[in-house]
């Protein structure tokens, strides 16, 4: 298909929930690494932030990157978090200016620039 020399072999799971068996999607070509993607609502809440994170980091399956958190305030526990056990996170809304901080948040990038005067949110 059209997709086949962008993906070669990219096997890709979804866990939708953490009880959930995670469905695979195989393009049918042989890989040497496998795609999974875990997906939980943290309801905006910096607590569920910071356990989610300290499982998906310090697990026997550790994650290699994050994507999110939407909010800067979430972002700001995920990536502090991620700085110390050295996993990049990509948000694609947090605009807070404090996340610019490289030294705090070295692992942390963002799809938009920062928004001077949002200190959260």
């Amino acid at each position: 298909g059209p997709y086949d020399k962008s993906w070669p072999g990219v096997a890709i799971a979804a866990e939708l929930s953490r009880t959930s068996a995670a469905p695979v999607i195989d393009l049918g070509v042989a890989s040497d690494f496998d795609v999974e993607f875990r997906f939980n609502n943290t309801f905006n809440r910096a607590d569920v932030v910071r356990d989610l994170a300290l499982d998906w980091m310090t697990s026997e399956q550790a994650v290699h990157a994050v994507v999110g958190c939407m909010y800067s305030d979430m972002s700001d526990t995920m990536a502090r978090i991620g700085s110390i056990f050295e996993v990049p996170q990509i948000s694609w809304f947090s605009g807070s200016t404090r996340l610019t901080e490289h030294f705090a948040y070295s692992y942390f990038m963002r799809t938009i620039a920062p928004m001077a005067g949002l200190d959260s949110n």
